[in-house]
């Protein structure tokens, strides 16, 4: 029961780092219209869709790619359900998902 409750919460974690990102661009994106339409030359910025990037798990232990691009081996049973690809639940999902260079 301890390791559901636990899970919950990473869940919950995630989704809040999730949403708080989601905001921030959104704020970035208001501030470059109104720029933009101070200056009326650009076009509006396009923005990424995450809205199907959700943890989910796997039935086979996996090794965490953002992990193992830094020389690291964890195993994880965590994969985004959309790319199937093996992620830490933290950090490692919302660094892969949120940071253009990794």
């Amino acid at each position: 029961m301890k390791f559901w409750l636990l899970t919950l919460t990473q869940n919950q974690v995630l989704w809040l780092a999730m949403l708080k990102n989601n905001l921030r661009r959104r704020r970035r994106m208001k501030k470059k219209e109104n720029n933009n339409n101070n200056n009326k030359s650009s076009s509006k910025p396009q923005q990424k869709s995450h809205n199907k990037h959700w943890p989910a798990k796997s039935s086979t232990q996996l090794h965490c790619r953002l992990c193992s691009s830094r020389g690291q081996r964890k195993g994880t049973v965590y994969k985004c359900a959309k790319l199937d690809v093996g992620l830490c639940m933290m950090p490692c999902f919302v660094e892969y998902h949120t940071k253009v260079n990794l």
